[in-house]
């Protein structure tokens, strides 16, 4: 081969490493930002109806206090 045709495959075999690993990167970082994106948005809606349900529960049902 061609010392062109050499430096072509090292200068294309270089770049499209560096533009794949950059990619795995990014392509992380936006999982794990959805991830946490996504837990903000459920852990309260999970959480406050269930509050709201034992609170509601602890008005209504009313113990006699004489049973041990």
């Amino acid at each position: 081969m061609s010392e062109v045709q050499n430096f072509l495959i090292e200068f294309f075999n270089f770049y499209f490493r560096l533009i794949g690993a950059i990619l795995i990167v990014l392509g992380l970082y936006l999982v794990l930002w959805g991830k946490n994106n996504e837990k903000k948005v459920t852990e309260p809606s999970l959480t406050n109806p269930l509050l709201k349900a034992e609170e509601e529960n602890k008005e209504t049902v009313s113990v006699p206090k004489d049973i041990p």
